[in-house]
C-alpha cells in the first residue's frame, strides 16, 4: 500500500487479503485505486475527506463504508457497489454517477450538500424514499432515473428546476409535492412514472417541455400559471381527464 502525505495512491493485492480494510490516517483516495476489486466488503477511514472518481468503481461486494468526516465524492466513485445505506452529514460534492447502480434503500441528503452530478443516484433498484434538505437549486439530469421502486421524495423549496429525465422511469412513485420556487421540468422528466397520478403544483412553475409526464396516471391538473410547454407533456397519459391552462400560454412544437 501506498500512502503519500496522506493520499493513497496504490494497493497491492498483499494489502488486500481482508475483506475489512481500516485506513486510520488517510484523507484522500485517489483515481480508481481499488476499481474493480471483489474482496473489500467494509472500508472504515476515520480522516478520509475526498474519494476521486472511480475510487470503488465496481466492487460489487463493498456494502458498507464508514467515512464520517467525507466531504467529496468523485464521479462514479462508488458506482456498481452494493452498498445498503451511506452517511452523507458532512458530504459537501457528489460527482456524477456516482452512486449509481447501488444497494441504498433510502439516501438523506443534508442541508450543507452543495453540488450533486448528473445521474447520482440513477439505477438504484432498491431505493425507496429520499429526503433532501439541502439547498441546491436544480434536480440533475437524470438523478433518479430508473429507481423503480422510488415511492416517497422530499424536496426543500429552493429546487427551480427538474432536469431532463430527474425521475423517468420511477415506476412506482405516485405523489409529489413540487417545490414552492418550481419554475422548469425539463423533457422526459417523469416518463413512465406509471404509478403516478397526483402533482402538488405550485404557483411558480413556468415551463414544461417534451413529453415531461408522458405514460403517467395524472388524472387532474392545474397548470394556470403556465408560460410555456412543449411537445405532448402528458404523451400516453390515458386517465387524464382535466388540466387547467392559460389561453396565454407559449406551445413549443
Amino acid at each position: 500500500m501506498e500512502i503519500i502525505d496522506k493520499t493513497l495512491t496504490k494497493v497491492d493485492d498483499i494489502d488486500l487479503i481482508e475483506d475489512i480494510l481500516i485506513l486510520d490516517d488517510v484523507e484522500i483516495i485517489t483515481e480508481s485505486v481499488f476499481e474493480d476489486n471483489q474482496i473489500i466488503k467494509k472500508i472504515e477511514a476515520p480522516s478520509l475527506k475526498k474519494i476521486a472518481n472511480k475510487a470503488f468503481y465496481g466492487c460489487h461486494n463493498l456494502y458498507e463504508v464508514k467515512a464520517p468526516l467525507l466531504e467529496e465524492i468523485g464521479d462514479y466513485a462508488f458506482a456498481e457497489t452494493s452498498l445498503t445505506n451511506f452517511n452523507f452529514d458532512n458530504v459537501l460534492i457528489v460527482g456524477k454517477n456516482a452512486f449509481e447502480n447501488t444497494s441504498l434503500n433510502s439516501i438523506e441528503l443534508p442541508r450543507n450538500l452543495k453540488k450533486i452530478g448528473k445521474f447520482a443516484f440513477a439505477n438504484n433498484k432498491h431505493l425507496q424514499k429520499v429526503n433532501m434538505e439541502s439547498l441546491m437549486t436544480k434536480i440533475k439530469d437524470g438523478m433518479f432515473e430508473n429507481c423503480i421502486n422510488l415511492k416517497e421524495i422530499k424536496l426543500p423549496g429552493t429546487i427551480n428546476k427538474f432536469g431532463v429525465g430527474s425521475f423517468k422511469n420511477c415506476k412506482k412513485l405516485n405523489t409529489i409535492d413540487f417545490p414552492e420556487h418550481l419554475k422548469a421540468i425539463e423533457t422526459n422528466c417523469f416518463w413512465e412514472c406509471e404509478s403516478l397520478k397526483k402533482v402538488n403544483v405550485n404557483n411558480e412553475l413556468e415551463v414544461i417541455n417534451d413529453y415531461a409526464f408522458g405514460y403517467t396516471k395524472i388524472d387532474s391538473i392545474d397548470l394556470s400559471n403556465l408560460k410555456s410547454i412543449g411537445k405532448l407533456p402528458f404523451h400516453m397519459s390515458n386517465h387524464l381527464e382535466s388540466v387547467k391552462i392559460s389561453e396565454m400560454v407559449a406551445f413549443q412544437y
